[in-house]
């Protein structure tokens, strides 16, 4: 599998969204996680089905959070 690490500002932004998520609801903030998650490991698994948009990079988008 694929090594991976997010950018530091990507990784600001993902520790925001849980905040955020978790102030709505601490279940919200576990399947924004768990999604999260899902999709990094799919992305690690598969890396070529994805578009890269700065290489190396990848994008792989959320289908239920923005």
């Amino acid at each position: 599998m694929k090594p991976y690490r997010f950018h530091r500002e990507a990784d600001e932004e993902f520790t925001e969204a849980l905040r955020y998520y978790s102030g709505i609801s601490p279940a919200l903030s576990g399947r924004f996680y768990d999604q999260i998650e899902r999709l990094i490991t799919e992305a690690r698994t598969h890396p070529r089905r994805y578009r890269e948009f700065d290489p190396p990079a990848r994008r792989l988008l959320a289908e239920d959070f923005p």
